[in-house]
């Protein structure tokens, strides 16, 4: 038999009743085949023909600590024996938002979601309901999450270059036509973007670093001056960190170049491999919850098991050393 014999076979018969075969669009495009896995343990996949792989993907990102870690396995046994979830308050929301606001510099006040792109969503309602305006600038070239007002210019064409254009078919233009593009690393046409759209703009959401288009750092005072932008204009600056926070730094991107944006998004490492996202930045913003000004809502938001995930999770990346590590292993 194949390398991949039972993994065909299992794509083959899930196409039959699985849209794609696949969950997401990101797996399809694996050769010859998407491989399916039958378990994990710590950096090691093995899959349905008995191939063991080393797992650099770390499922997209949230396998922080790996598959299986004893530690995070614990908290999700005991929270799983005590209840799945409750649908009202629980004292674990409560010790994850205090590790949060503890951990991460800047970061008073958290909201949760369960995934990055509802965070994103949350923060540019935040970012709305507190300043007023309703436009906001995204840059080309990042990812934000798959909803249709931010799923805008990621691969620009040639001649597109400053335009919003969707991504895909069934994107009516009319749920991005608040959204404005704008070239990264670049905040001479930052600058030039705020002017066009002088008193509209609510926030600027970005990746601190573009993770999604290869990893690429920002210029010497890009992000610094990205923030001083922002407030110059009467907007909020929003670090998209699902994919850069509690993995360069515990702190994040904030904690990495030490600077403090007003709204930062988390999600993927957050929780160790469980679904779970947050919201985080200035006390005063959130204030626009409490008066009503906007709402959050979400039947999983703040989900007990995901909290205890989320909570183990900080703890591990807590232990001294860790960091080193990992930027040694990079």
């Amino acid at each position: 038999m194949g390398k991949t014999d039972r993994s065909k076979q299992l794509y083959d018969r899930a196409r039959k009743s699985l849209a794609m075969g696949v969950s997401t669009a990101f797996r399809k495009n694996v050769t010859p085949v998407p491989i399916y896995i039958d378990h994990a343990e710590g950096a090691r996949l093995f899959d349905a023909d008995g191939n063991e792989w080393v797992d650099y993907g770390l499922a997209w990102g949230p396998l922080i600590v790996g598959n299986t870690h004893p530690k995070l396995s614990e908290a999700i046994t005991d929270q799983m024996a005590r209840g799945y979830t409750y649908g009202v308050q629980h004292s674990g929301e409560i010790e994850l938002a205090e590790k949060m606001t503890r951990v991460i510099p800047g970061v008073e006040r958290v909201i949760f979601s369960n995934t990055g792109s509802e965070a994103v969503q949350a923060a540019l309602r935040l970012a709305r309901g507190f300043t007023g305006r309703q436009k906001f600038i995204k840059f080309e070239g990042h990812y934000n999450g798959w909803l249709n007002n931010v799923l805008v210019s990621n691969h620009p064409e040639p001649g597109q270059f400053g335009q919003t254009v969707g991504d895909c078919g069934g994107q009516p233009q009319a749920e991005y036509s608040l959204t404005v593009s704008c070239p990264w690393n670049d905040l001479d046409a930052l600058r030039v973007v705020f002017k066009e759209h002088e008193g509209q703009i609510a926030a600027v959401i970005g990746e601190p670093i573009l993770v999604n288009c290869g990893s690429c750092m920002p210029a010497e005072g890009y992000l610094s001056g990205m923030i001083e932008l922002c407030h110059e204009n009467g907007a909020l600056c929003i670090f998209d960190e699902v994919i850069t926070g509690f993995r360069i730094a515990l702190g994040g991107a904030r904690e990495y170049f030490d600077l403090e944006p007003d709204l930062s998004t988390y999600a993927k490492a957050m929780a160790g491999g469980f679904s779970m996202s947050a919201v985080g930045g200035r006390a005063e913003i959130f204030e626009s919850l409490v008066d009503g000004r906007t709402s959050h809502f979400g039947t999983y938001n703040g989900n007990p098991i995901c909290t205890a995930a989320a909570s183990a999770t900080i703890d591990i990346l807590s232990e001294p050393g860790t960091y080193d590590r990992m930027h040694r292993h990079g």
